[in-house]
């Protein structure tokens, strides 16, 4: 394949995931699953346009509606997708980015949209972007749908709207926990840093790494030796209060991350991994082979566990939701969030609660968490369960808000009165 015909390869598939993301809802990862598995090289370089799109689309959306403002979606992804080259990309030079959306529009719509992007694409390259974002509105800024944002001004201060645009506004650091003891020399040449992070990360020690590419050639997750993960992932676990005796049900566990964290409080076994997708449980099974652990890995859905009841000592439920609190690793998320499908997410973690409920033994503990900054999905529906549910107590909960160090998440931890 020439130059020309990957650029312009790179750009199709752009595009398409753009496409796929608006109109058929299909997370950027799940499009990238499907469709570029088999090319690691491509699907990277694809990945970082997609990703850095989504990060900046409020900047360049905004951008694109004062340039054309009448412009047509399928014209505006390609429009979009330039764009990101651009201003936020290093491989190829804007004169050439401008000159490949030309390119693939012309084959693809015809002559006259490709002109009329052309002359969008020319226009939008005297843009200085660095001036152009500092002045815009804040609400821009935090990049995310406007009924996410209209929410977020309701909930949270200025001070910390500006702390959340400043954590969503470019690619986190690739961050690891330690399994085992690391050669000191090594992590020097991975340029890897310890994070010092709150008391709520508990003993974990987390890295953060400038060279991915070398760490991914070390094959220390093959090896056990590292588990690649936000530090916002320990906060639930932290709030485990366990023996080596107690039985431990993570009951949306896939990839498994938390329950290796729980597994190293417990004897080996003693943690049953739950998981509705298979798909993903072959994940959770590999980093429990990886790290030598021989616990329990089982596809069952949240909603049907095949256990009965009273039977664990602590449930870990790291329910799905909104993921409003991730935008840094998955900023297209930020763009997908719609008040019927919140409400969906709220009455399935209702569900899911009331279910890991029955399972847990008198005088047990409840661990709920999500990785969202929605108090609806968090605090509220906590105080919600207890006050169905007064056998349980609220021992502690606490609120993450995303940084440039970690991402957002909630923890709650319960005691079932015995």
């Amino acid at each position: 394949m020439n130059k020309n015909n990957k650029s312009e390869t790179i750009l199709k598939y752009a595009v398409e995931g753009i496409e796929a993301r608006e109109r058929d809802g299909i997370p950027l990862d799940q499009y990238l699953d499907d469709g570029l598995k088999n090319d690691p090289a491509l699907r990277k370089t694809i990945t970082s346009l997609l990703f850095s799109y989504y990060r900046n689309k409020a900047v360049i959306d905004r951008l694109i509606k004062e340039l054309a403002p009448k412009v047509k979606n399928q014209q505006k992804r390609v429009i979009a997708a330039a764009c990101t080259q651009i201003f936020f990309m290093d491989g190829i030079s804007p004169e050439s980015a401008v000159n490949v959306a030309v390119a693939y529009a012309k084959r693809r719509y015809g002559s006259k949209p490709a002109g009329f992007i052309n002359a969008v694409l020319r226009k939008a390259g005297t843009v200085d972007i660095n001036s152009y974002t500092s002045n815009i509105p804040l609400e821009s800024r935090l990049n995310a749908c406007p009924e996410l944002v209209k929410r977020w001004k309701k909930i949270f201060s200025t001070e910390q709207l500006r702390q959340l645009a400043d954590a969503l506004k470019s690619p986190p650091a690739m961050t690891f926990r330690a399994l085992k003891p690391l050669p000191k020399e090594e992590l020097e040449e991975l340029q890897a840093t310890p994070l010092e992070l709150p008391e709520w990360a508990g003993q974990n020690s987390f890295y953060s790494c400038a060279a991915p590419g070398k760490l991914i050639e070390k094959s220390w997750t093959s090896q056990g030796m590292i588990y690649i993960q936000d530090p916002a992932t320990a906060l639930a676990p932290y709030m485990a209060k366990l023996n080596k005796e107690h039985l431990v049900l993570d009951m949306c566990a896939a990839p498994g991350g938390k329950s290796l964290m729980l597994a190293e409080k417990v004897n080996d076994g003693n943690v049953f991994a739950c998981d509705r997708s298979y798909k993903r449980q072959l994940l959770t099974r590999e980093n429990f082979i990886n790290s030598g652990s021989n616990n329990h890995v089982i596809t069952a859905s949240a909603l049907e566990p095949p256990f009965r009841n009273e039977s664990f000592d602590l449930i870990l439920l790291d329910v799905p939701c909104s993921n409003t609190g991730v935008g840094r690793h998955r900023p297209d998320a930020l763009w997908s969030f719609s008040a019927s499908k919140f409400d969906e997410l709220k009455e399935l973690q209702r569900n899911i609660l009331n279910t890991a409920a029955n399972l847990l033994k008198p005088g047990g503990q409840l661990i709920y968490s999500t990785c969202s900054i929605e108090k609806e999905e968090n605090n509220l529906q906590i105080s919600a369960f207890i006050a169905d549910n007064p056998e349980f107590t609220l021992v502690q909960e606490t609120q993450l808000l995303p940084t440039t160090i970690h991402d957002g998440a909630y923890a709650a931890g319960l005691r079932k009165v015995q």
